[in-house]
């Protein structure tokens, strides 16, 4: 199951890339990146399904990854977008630190997944309550009043 992460950070890099406010050819390099990290990821899940994960499918769509949140740039007015910049930026130091860690026990690696874990679902979090928040604030359609 772990080879079909990539998808899902896939897509949650193409919708904060489409979302964003920025302009030109970053917009559509971080779109690009989001997508060929989405195809990665899908290749990666087919692979795993029929018995061998394919390697070079998940180092693409791990590096795309990376190159795409870097890309989102950290000065901009939206906290979702600049929470996935610092994802970006922590994703190597927290492996290097795993692997340090695993040097002391193997099992001790997964304490930087985990942290890198917690702060994609804090992301989730995040996004979703702006979107609660977005749409408890739209006009309701609907039944008039029953004051009328």
């Amino acid at each position: 199951m772990f080879a079909v992460a990539p998808l899902f950070f896939g897509v949650a890099l193409t919708a904060l890339a489409l979302s964003s406010d920025l302009r030109g050819g970053r917009r559509k390099t971080a779109i690009a990146l989001g997508l060929l990290t989405v195809t990665a990821g899908v290749v990666a899940g087919v692979t795993e399904a029929v018995g061998q994960v394919w390697g070079p499918a998940i180092a693409a769509s791990a590096l795309a990854l990376i190159a795409g949140l870097l890309l989102l740039g950290r000065r901009v007015s939206s906290v979702p977008h600049t929470f996935a910049w610092w994802i970006g930026v922590s994703i190597l130091p927290a492996l290097v630190v795993g692997g340090l860690l695993s040097a002391i026990n193997e099992r001790l690696l997964e304490v930087s997944i985990l942290t890198l874990g917690l702060m994609w679902l804090w992301l989730g979090g995040i996004l979703l309550t702006r979107g609660k928040r977005a749409r408890s604030t739209e006009p309701r359609l609907g039944r008039l009043s029953e004051s009328n």
